[in-house]
């Protein structure tokens, strides 16, 4: 059947064919059954897909690469660090222009941001690294909200830490 299907019988062997499918009614079902498996696999398809499918999909693609490259870039978020602490440097430099305070306190600032910046170093790789697995995912929300809080608390712990009010020397 399957030779017949292809065409590949040579002429007595399609006669002798012929005359079996006429003689036996189950092979003449069957023979039936792998004509409509051959129409089903030689037809073409039920749905098509649209036409720019293939342009919309790479549409996708490349502004999944852009998002991809701007928010998983190291850079941009070395960038970010180095403003933050432009900042909190611009911050500090005024609070203690106004308050008018010594060098040795100036150096005792100077030694607790020191020490504070390799624990933010270590957070900002973590984050980095949490973005980067994350925002590709559905919870990339999540992901977004973690770093706001870590990003408050941290604001918090600086602000206790650093520009906690003086404390009157007795």
């Amino acid at each position: 059947m399957s030779l017949h299907l292809d065409g590949r019988l040579a002429p007595k062997e399609e006669k002798r064919f012929q005359e079996h499918l006429s003689a036996c009614p189950a092979c003449a079902e069957m023979w039936q059954r792998w004509q409509q498996v051959d129409r089903f696999f030689t037809a073409p398809p039920v749905a098509q897909p649209p036409v720019d499918l293939a342009a919309r999909v790479w549409v996708r693609v490349e502004r999944r690469q852009r998002r991809g490259a701007l928010l998983g870039s190291t850079a941009w978020m070395a960038l970010g660090l180095a403003v933050l602490a432009a900042l909190y440097a611009v911050l500090l430099a005024a609070r203690l222009l106004l308050v008018g305070t010594g060098v040795a306190q100036i150096a005792a600032l100077w030694l607790s941001v020191r020490s504070a910046a390799l624990p933010l170093w270590e957070m900002a790789r973590a984050l980095c690294i949490v973005l980067r697995a994350l925002l590709d995912t559905p919870a990339a929300a999540i992901a977004l909200l973690y770093c706001l809080a870590t990003a408050a608390t941290l604001t918090a712990w600086l602000r206790v830490a650093i520009f906690r009010p003086a404390r009157p020397s007795s």
